[in-house]
């Protein structure tokens, strides 16, 4: 029963290491890439939260920090956060570790939630000084 409650535990830092992986091989950046492109984007023009996010990730995996930022601030930020619960994981520091705290606090989910909506809305506005939050051709 433990072994279950563990692994229930640690979903999302083992999804996380699975998505690395598959960023660091596949290439979004690639004109023959066959990953989809944001249908939001597509359809109406405007940036939604995850715009950047396939780019961002691969640049991320494969080194590339400051690009993954160009790409997306916001999931850039959001795999930092997760890197460290990770490695809080493996070496079982787990009172260091928050992101489960946060999924499963309504009040953090909530800002969370509100701070997706800004980001949206602000990568979206047409002032020069907001261009760093859309990505980057």
């Amino acid at each position: 029963m433990e072994a279950k409650s563990k692994i229930r535990e640690n979903i999302v830092p083992i999804g996380f290491i699975i998505l690395a992986f598959f960023y660091a091989m596949v290439d979004p950046f690639a004109s023959n890439s066959n990953l989809p492109g944001c249908i939001v984007y597509e359809n109406t023009g405007l940036f939604c939260p995850g715009c950047g996010m396939q780019r961002a990730l691969h640049a991320f995996f494969t080194g590339r920090f400051l690009l993954a930022f160009k790409m997306n601030p916001l999931i850039t930020l959001f795999i930092i956060v997760l890197v460290y619960d990770v490695i809080m994981m493996v070496f079982g520091f787990e009172k260091w570790r928050f992101v489960r705290q946060i999924l499963t606090n309504n009040k953090a989910l909530l800002i969370l939630a509100l701070s997706l909506f800004l980001f949206a809305v602000f990568r979206n506005l047409p002032f020069e000084q907001l261009n760093w939050l859309r990505p980057v051709n």
